[in-house]
């Protein structure tokens, strides 16, 4: 009897396969026949389920980004004020720095490659921030896109400072500063509207 293979759960698995990778050899050394061989299967597989190494690496990406949205959203359970969200929030952060340097990582490396040849941004990496963005958004709860991006920005900010500067950046205090600032902003907001 012939082995039945659910082509989407195997698609995600080679994918999660292809994060180590990326993150330890870079986009750009990598071609789709080291890819194939690191991970065990026929270059024939692989491009079974990519057509390129480009496409390969898009759908890597939108899953990263889907995990971790995902992840947020089962870990960390709804409060009910925007402190609570934001505290929640900013450990869900903590928990996870590791994967997000790596995944930082891998994209530097990968933009560094094309962003010399492509003057304009790749599409599913937008689409990918937009989704980050209204998660982000509804899970705090907050309708303003600008602080949105601007809580967004700031977190990424401070995982690439803590990365480059060996971990010296304390975290916590910088995620609380921004905790208060976020709550000051709303506040005002609130009396003037």
């Amino acid at each position: 009897m012939p082995k039945i293979v659910d082509h989407e759960k195997y698609r995600k698995e080679l994918l999660s396969k292809c994060f180590d990778l990326f993150a330890e050899k870079g986009y750009a050394s990598l071609t789709m026949r080291e890819i194939a061989d690191a991970l065990g299967v026929s270059t024939g597989t692989l491009y079974h389920y990519f057509e390129n190494k480009e496409d390969l690496f898009e759908k890597l990406a939108s899953e990263l980004a889907t995990q971790v949205m995902s992840g947020l959203m089962q870990i960390v359970p709804k409060r009910n004020t925007l402190e609570e969200r934001l505290e929640m929030l900013f450990e869900f952060v903590e928990n996870t720095e590791e994967r997000m340097v790596k995944i930082l990582l891998i994209m530097v490396d990968y933009f560094r490659t094309h962003r010399m040849s492509e003057s304009d941004t790749n599409e599913v990496f937008y689409e990918e921030q937009v989704r980050q963005m209204k998660w982000t958004g509804e899970y705090l709860e907050i309708d303003d896109p600008d602080l949105v991006r601007f809580i967004v920005i700031f977190v990424g900010g401070i995982v690439a400072q803590r990365f480059l500067d060996g971990n010296k950046t304390e975290m916590k205090s910088q995620l609380t500063l921004l905790k208060h600032m976020i709550l000051t902003y709303v506040n005002q907001s609130k009396l003037h509207d």
